[in-house]
């Protein structure tokens, strides 16, 4: 496994404004893996889709890696069996119980195994690389904004940012089948990792997310404190959840 001297951090705070947090966070620094999921739905149901989220998918990729013997291909092919499991898993759950109907999450995983780095996501939340003093977001979203932004006017895009930067156009659990994005990239020594949710990514630019994760000083759980503490400092109108993953 690449795991092997990871060092990995995370937060999840409520923020300013939402009474409940209905983001999750999970990870293993062993197995090299940490997912991020943000829910939504009705009473309690962005609670319950995101922890299925983050425990059903975490333990699935966890006993992948320990069972993957280092074919980059085996790990990918694990992925796509685990997120269509884990989203068939959240779906049933709001069919069979009424207070979840319409219950569905985003979620962001990182599996770090054999030298390669495997991302899934599915909605909003994001995944970016800092490599040799560049930020680089390796996800893209599934949202409303950047679909339909791309061939807007200045006006258009600024009524769909002020209507729409909150509408995503996939997520877990809400259909019986679901459509993620699966990437593999290389991994170097002295990447860092930065998955978050939008509560983080709506409020703090690229410089922000540059200068603040990778500040020389402070320890790993330190910089995630940072990253929430500036989040909430510019208002935190929605759950905000971080993970750093360094490679040594």
């Amino acid at each position: 496994m690449y795991a092997k001297g990871l060092r990995i951090a995370g937060a999840t705070d409520p923020g300013c404004v939402r009474e409940r947090n209905e983001d999750a966070v999970r990870w293993s620094r062993r197995a090299g893996v940490a997912v991020l999921a943000d829910g939504m739905g009705g009473h309690l149901a962005g609670d319950v889709a995101s922890s299925m989220a983050v425990d059903l998918l975490g333990a699935e990729l966890e006993a992948l890696v320990r069972r993957v013997k280092g074919d980059p291909g085996e790990v990918l092919l694990g992925i796509l069996q685990a997120i269509e499991h884990v989203n068939g898993e959240i779906y049933a759950t709001a069919r069979s119980q009424p207070q979840y109907a319409g219950m569905g999450t985003t979620v962001v995983a990182a599996v770090f195994a054999h030298g390669w780095l495997t991302v899934l996501h599915v909605g909003d939340s994001r995944l970016y690389r800092l490599r040799g003093g560049v930020l680089e977001q390796l996800t893209v979203d599934h949202s409303l904004l950047r679909e339909l932004g791309a061939s807007a006017t200045p006006q258009e895009r600024a009524v769909l940012e002020m209507a729409g930067r909150n509408i995503i156009t996939r997520a877990l659990g809400i259909a019986p089948e679901v459509e993620a994005d699966v990437q593999q990239q290389g991994v170097e020594a002295a990447d860092l990792y930065l998955l978050c949710s939008d509560g983080l990514s709506n409020l703090l630019d690229e410089d922000d997310l540059l200068r603040l994760a990778s500040a020389p000083r402070g320890s790993l759980n330190e910089r995630v404190k940072r990253l929430v503490a500036l989040a909430r400092e510019r208002g935190g109108d929605d759950n905000i959840s971080v993970i750093l993953v360094e490679v040594p």
